[in-house]
């Protein structure tokens, strides 16, 4: 991913990050669900009354999760599409952000 974002636009910069956003989502949604469901399916037995298959919760579960991580990876996608073409160059090549970018981003507001 590192490495598309080089010469995209803004635009294009936020898709990227949010498109591997989504697919860690569904995987994690996938997993999860399938874990939930064997664990309500346990509780259902040692608990009375309790429903194995709550389509509510799971719907409720789902939805929370899926804004959260939207949310959480906004942020850091509307950063890196703020990043000039040497910017992102300094990123990738050393992998972390030179002192004077730092210190010049952090000047500015």
């Amino acid at each position: 991913m590192k490495l598309d974002a080089l010469g995209a636009r803004r635009l294009q910069v936020i898709g990227l990050v949010l498109r591997d956003t989504v697919a860690m989502l569904i995987a994690g949604v996938v997993i999860d669900m399938i874990l939930a469901l064997l664990a309500g399916r346990t509780a259902s037995a040692l608990l009375f009354g309790l429903k194995p298959w709550d389509l509510a919760t799971l719907t409720v579960a789902f939805v929370m999760l899926s804004a959260i991580a939207l949310l959480a990876s906004l942020l850091p996608a509307l950063r890196a599409s703020r990043l000039d073409f040497f910017e992102r160059v300094c990123y990738i090549v050393a992998g972390f952000w030179p002192l004077s970018l730092a210190l010049d981003a952090s000047s500015h507001g």
